[in-house]
């Protein structure tokens, strides 16, 4: 059951600084509480030490794809709604995240070039 503490708070997962800024100031401006990480394997640890409403990962990290974070996430809790924001996703990965329900946003590299 999620409390009041995790009501609105969000784990931004990203290693593209800037857009992990930017994703940081969108949920801020929507008064969001913010975690932001560049590393998933720090997120982890972040997911692990705090409850949180909604994470925000990319899929393609160093050290950990997203669609791996989130069968990691997906151990830890179900009651976690998980997103995937990605301005490339080819088609294996595509089929992967079907196959293991991932909902995820594609953002065309023309729309992040101008973010």
């Amino acid at each position: 059951m999620e409390n009041a503490a995790a009501k609105n708070r969000v784990l931004i997962v990203d290693d593209d600084v800037v857009f992990n800024n930017l994703l940081t100031e969108v949920f801020e401006q929507a008064d969001y509480e913010v975690s932001p990480s560049l590393d998933p394997r720090e997120a982890l640890q972040i997911f692990d030490s705090s409850e949180f409403s909604l994470v925000v990962t990319d899929q393609d990290m160093p050290n950990m794809t997203g669609a791996e974070f989130f069968r990691l996430v997906r151990e830890k809790t179900e009651d976690v709604p998980v997103i995937m924001v990605s301005g490339y996703l080819d088609s294996d990965t595509t089929a992967v995240m079907a196959a293991d329900a991932i909902g995820a946003v594609f953002l065309s590299r023309w729309i992040l070039s101008r973010c």
